[in-house]
This record gives structure tokens, sequence and C-alpha cells, in this order.
């Protein structure tokens, strides 16, 4: 059977609404420090080359100074479908999100309209399904697993393992000299160390919260990479 992928009708004040308070969101996260610096994804002004640029100097490092490391590129499966009210909310209580904007989250994410998109064309109005949870094109939905990652992450951070040192620059004198243990944009993660057991337990431990949370990680998209040396022990 071919594959179906569902469309979420929103309607245009809603979508014009959330629009903005969504932008005044993300500028506040940015000021007060609540969105992870490792997280790459919807940032103002930031860009999808950001993470692949460090990811390439982390590589090209190893490399050059014949360094062990250990990558593990990890795709997390329907994450903003599957993030729950109660795994959202407890984030938000945790950044110290205001109560208000929290019960306005919530019933933002209740009876949206949601059809399907197929071979034949588009299922019609009157046999939608109303629908929760994190609606793809609602344009909150990704801040939204956003403040559920930075608590992923800083878990991650805190038990996994001390991450890999880079001794060249990336963007100017920012990354040199620090210690990187995991960097996502999205809903992909990427935990890195130079040793593989570390790199192992630090997936390990944003993998719990994922389970926790309702969100599993999807094993077909995920890989290893490994430098030589690592590679060769193995």
């Amino acid at each position: 059977a071919r594959r179906i992928r569902p469309v979420t009708l929103l309607e245009a004040l809603q979508k014009a609404v959330d629009t903005r308070v969504n932008k005044r969101w993300l500028a506040r996260m940015e000021e007060d420090g609540t969105m992870t610096a490792n997280q790459f994804a919807w940032r103002i002004g930031g860009s999808p080359a950001d993470p692949s640029d460090i990811l390439a100097a982390i590589i090209e490092d190893a490399r050059l100074f014949n360094e062990t490391l250990a990558i593990l590129l990890e795709d997390c499966s329907e994450a903003f479908d599957s993030m729950t009210d109660e795994a959202l909310t407890i984030a938000l209580q945790v950044s110290g999100t205001d109560v208000k904007l929290i019960n306005w989250i919530l019933r933002a994410r209740r009876n949206q309209r949601r059809v399907v998109i197929t071979q034949g064309g588009v299922s019609p109005l009157t046999t939608a399904m109303l629908v929760e949870g994190g609606v793809q094109g609602l344009p909150r939905t990704p801040t939204d697993w956003t403040k559920l990652l930075h608590h992923i992450l800083e878990f991650a951070h805190t038990q996994g393992g001390e991450g890999y040192e880079l001794k060249t620059e990336v963007f100017g004198t920012i990354y040199r000299g620090v210690k990187l243990s995991d960097i996502a944009y999205g809903d992909d993660l990427t935990p890195m160390d130079a040793r593989l057991e570390n790199a192992i337990r630090t997936a390990q431990a944003s993998a719990i919260l994922l389970a926790a949370n309702n969100i599993r990680s999807q094993g077909a998209k995920s890989k290893f990479l490994m430098s030589e040396q690592l590679y060769r022990a193995k």
C-alpha cells in the first residue's frame, strides 16, 4: 500500500495569531537562555548550515590531530505528533513559562481538522478527523518541541559523556576549546564523544527522556560514525 500523508487545515486567523505569538516567544527564549545553545533549528538568524559546518569541523579536527571520535546520527520518529500535553506542560512549567501562556498553548493544540492526501486526491472536509497534539503546519509546534528538547539535551549533557574538544576554530573562536557532547537540529540529535562508550552513554541519556515522553528513535535512520582508530579497535 502507498504511504499517505496527513494534512492539517488551519484557520487563517489562528495561523496569523500563532505566528505572531511564536515570533515573540522565540525572541524571549533567546533572551532568557531557555533555548539550548546546541539546538540550532528555528533560531532567529540561524541557518541549517550551522550544525553541518560544526559537524564537518569536528570530523576534520579528529582527522587532522589523529584523535578518536564517535558520532551517532539519531533521528526521532514523529516527534511533533508524539509529544503529549503532559510532557509539554512539565517542560513549560520547569522553564518558568507563564501559566496563561501554557493554558493558551494547550488549548491551541486541540480540535484541529485533519484531512488525508493520497494519489486520488484530498479527503473531504465532512470526513476530516479532529486531532490533538503537535500539529504539523502550526507555526508554534516546532517551538513546543524546542522547549521539551531543551530539557532532554540538558539531561544528556549532565548524564552523558564528556564530549569531543575542538582544537580548531569554527565561526571564529566561538567553539575553539569547547567540548561538544551533543548538537541538534529539530528532531535530529547528534551525540558525540572522543570515546565510543561515552557517545553511547550520551545517546542513552537522551533516549531515556525521549521514551519517557512517548518519543522513540528511528533505528533505520540512525547511524554511527567512527574515526579510523575506533573502527580498527572495534
